[in-house]
């Protein structure tokens, strides 16, 4: 149960969390930032042990801490199909599995894989000419609509949670603030300023599509992408990588997905979000 003891003083409010399941993709799993976790030796969600979930179920006090989150999950692995299996054999079932009548608190970040938004920045960060824009035409309009449509797939994943798992409270996170070429320091990324800022505005079209379908299933929303104006992955502190390298070194990060920083400084954002206090 999540308790918000009563208290006269001014203090941060204290709050205690039972069960605590994370939902979600690789933003939320934090592939290859070491150290892994010990399951995903054999398993291809590539979970960090430090990717916001396990900060967030420390930093609350989680008494019971599920981390569902998978790599390359999309909707429908949020609660309709398996993700395929393990070195083992074991298959990956539907992350809403893992909650119970019992789960208190739950996080979600889902969406991104429906859209294409990774494949998408690549595909612009990794060409031979960049005479026009990536983001242009038929391309744009595509991907525009897959991001509408995440629309009804988020509501489906929300009552499937509501279903399983009736007095939860459910937070659904943004992605966040990739990049931005009016940093000095990004010209490295040799990727067109329209193309990033049409990137940016897509990640934007669907935190508009997330929050307004976690505002209809009663559920939180937690916007990831104001806070990190400044944290992008051109910045001297990023919360986000931004296309090049591939995998960065410095704390073996992925492109376009969030540094070490970065899930702390989501961890914190989420709990103060949880705590009842105003985010910072």
């Amino acid at each position: 149960m999540v308790i918000h003891p009563a208290s006269a003083q001014a203090a941060p409010v204290q709050t205690r969390v039972g069960e605590y399941v994370a939902l979600g993709d690789s933003f939320a799993a934090g592939p290859a930032i070491l150290p892994l976790k010990d399951l995903d030796v054999i398993t291809p969600c590539a979970r960090s042990a430090v990717n916001y979930p396990s900060l967030l179920a420390k930093s609350v006090g989680a008494e019971s801490f599920t981390d569902a989150t998978c790599g390359g999950a999309r909707t429908e692995d949020v609660d309709l199909v398996s993700q395929g299996s393990g070195l083992l054999g074991s298959p990956i079932v539907p992350q809403i599995q893992h909650l119970s009548p019992r789960t208190d608190l739950v996080t979600l970040t889902i969406g991104g894989n429906d859209a294409g938004l990774v494949p998408l920045a690549l595909k612009c960060a990794y060409r031979f000419s960049d005479e026009q824009p990536c983001v242009i035409g038929k391309l744009k309009r595509e991907t525009e609509a897959k991001v509408d449509a995440v629309g009804p797939a988020l509501r489906r994943v929300l009552r499937a949670i509501r279903s399983r798992a009736p007095r939860a409270r459910v937070l659904v996170t943004s992605y966040t603030n990739y990049a931005d070429v009016a940093h000095s320091n990004c010209s490295n990324q040799r990727v067109r300023g329209d193309d990033i800022a049409a990137l940016q505005s897509i990640v934007n079209r669907l935190g508009a599509v997330q929050r307004a379908a976690a505002e209809d299933l009663g559920a939180e929303y937690v916007d990831l992408i104001s806070p990190a104006i400044g944290h992008d992955g051109c910045s001297a502190a990023p919360w986000s990588n931004a296309a090049r390298p591939i995998l960065n070194l410095d704390d073996f990060s992925v492109a376009f997905h969030p540094t070490a920083a970065g899930e702390r400084a989501f961890a914190r954002i989420i709990a103060d979000r949880v705590a009842g206090e105003t985010v910072r």
